[in-house]
């Protein structure tokens, strides 16, 4: 091979190689030439309600302490704290066997008081036709008026009595005021109480509310009459529209500090299913609008607190800053930067994930 022939052969080599790099160079710089199989999407006009979600607990708004009023032993085998009670159940019974007695004593005084005032009744009837025929005298008369007064007076006394003892009796059987459910239970089975004892602790489940903490980062958007979607997550419902009734002072404390607790009326259809202190979920409504542009949340990026979208525009990915507004699990509000027709990269899954930074990178 002579010296010209090597020279230009190198020459041509060199060439080729330069080419190469500037072709490897230029692709670099338009990654987007690489992959244009990426699904794209363009502004769709939808209604976006933007909520923020908290969690907490079913709690109780009346709590009723349940007193004996009477005395004896007391008596609820099957009595357990978080049991769900019926209205007019039976919690307990209280053992007095003297009140059963004082029943039936005066159960036989009142047969005998009627019985007293039918004799004195009868005779003053009598009386008074023998008065009429002058054969007894004005003072035995007013002896039997006297007496048949007495007994009247004495069956008013007896039969109050026997409702006083049937009153006893019937507080015996201690009963549910409402539907609820049993928060404590204080006097254990067995026990001999008086009067007045302190029993159980009843919480009404007529009048449930959900109590949910907010951090301090939302605590500005809370409102009372706020509209609240409720989740309980021990019960096949669906959400249960509600509205906040009462929001707390932010807490300021050590282990909660920049927190506050709003509270919502919780109506189910399935009282019974629930549990005091059960988890709650909520959806807390911040703003509704129709009709607004919007792109898959997943289609915005965010970089140093700039978002911005790829754009698919004359077979090159170009990034575009966006200004956005309300947004929800799914889609987000466009305010300016990008026009209906531009066709947004929406990245679907992982490999498109890996491959698309390849691309830009």
């Amino acid at each position: 091979m002579n010296l010209h022939l090597k020279k230009f052969l190198q020459l041509l080599f060199y060439l080729i190689l330069v080419a190469m790099i500037g072709l490897l160079m230029a692709f670099k710089q338009s990654p987007g030439k690489k992959n244009m199989n990426y699904h794209a999407v363009s502004i769709e006009f939808r209604t976006i309600t933007q909520s923020i979600q908290v969690s907490g607990i079913i709690e109780s708004e009346n709590l009723i302490t349940i007193r004996s009023k009477i005395s004896g032993t007391l008596q609820h085998n099957e009595l357990k704290e978080g049991t769900f009670i019926k209205k007019g159940q039976v919690l307990a019974k209280i053992h007095n066997p003297k009140i059963l007695d004082d029943v039936l004593l005066n159960e036989n005084n009142l047969q005998l008081a009627k019985l007293n005032v039918e004799d004195a009744k009868r005779n003053l009837t009598n009386g008074s036709t023998l008065y009429k025929l002058k054969s007894i005298t004005t003072e035995e008369y007013i002896r039997l008026q006297t007496l048949y007064q007495k007994s009247k007076y004495e069956l008013q006394h007896t039969e109050k009595s026997y409702e006083y003892a049937l009153t006893d009796k019937n507080d015996l059987i201690i009963q549910a005021p409402f539907e609820g459910e049993i928060i404590q239970i204080i006097e254990d089975n067995g026990s001999d109480i008086v009067a007045g004892t302190k029993l159980f602790i009843i919480a009404n489940m007529d009048v449930l509310t959900a109590k949910m903490a907010v951090d301090e980062q939302h605590a500005s958007l809370i409102y009372e009459g706020q509209p609240v979607e409720l989740k309980n997550n021990t019960t096949t419902e669906t959400y249960i529209q509600s509205k906040i009734f009462s929001i707390s002072q932010m807490i300021d404390n050590t282990d909660m500090k920049g927190i506050l607790f709003l509270k919502c009326p919780y109506i189910s259809h399935n009282q019974s299913d629930i549990t005091l202190g059960s988890s709650i979920n909520g959806n807390i409504i911040i703003q509704t609008k129709h009709s607004i542009p919007t792109l898959p949340l997943n289609a915005i990026w965010q970089t140093n607190g700039k978002k911005f979208v790829y754009l698919i525009q004359n077979n090159t990915i170009n990034k575009k800053i966006v200004k956005t507004g309300i947004y929800n699990d799914e889609n987000i509000e466009i305010l300016s930067g990008i026009e209906q027709s531009d066709k947004v990269i929406l990245i679907k899954n992982y490999k498109e994930l890996i491959s698309f930074y390849e691309d830009i990178n």
